[in-house]
């Protein structure tokens, strides 16, 4: 799906996490910046309550990759946190934009 909008990719998150065991949900990546290709896959920043299980957390992403008919990529922060490549950390940290806080 060539046609996605930071609208439509705003709205398959909310509605995939609504009510989900999460805090917050951020995008980051050329899906944050708008800079977006139809070859683009959408990478989300995920941080999870206590509770929630790695693999609830896929279940939701492959929904809304389902939704948009692209890739999604997930991190947590725990994931970024132990990135060895503080450039690439810093970066996804600097550009994340939320996108669903309940």
């Amino acid at each position: 799906m060539s046609g996605v909008t930071e609208a439509g990719i705003r709205e398959a998150i909310q509605s995939a996490f609504r009510g989900r065991p999460v805090k917050r949900v951020e995008l980051f990546g050329s899906s944050a910046r708008g800079e977006m290709t139809p070859d683009s896959n959408v990478d989300i920043l995920v941080t999870p309550t206590p509770e929630a299980a790695r693999h609830d957390l896929c279940v939701i992403a492959a929904e809304v990759e389902d939704a948009l008919g692209r890739p999604v990529d997930f991190l947590t922060p725990s994931d970024v946190g132990a990135m060895k490549n503080i450039q690439a950390r810093d970066l996804i940290l600097g550009s994340a934009v939320a996108v669903y806080v309940p």
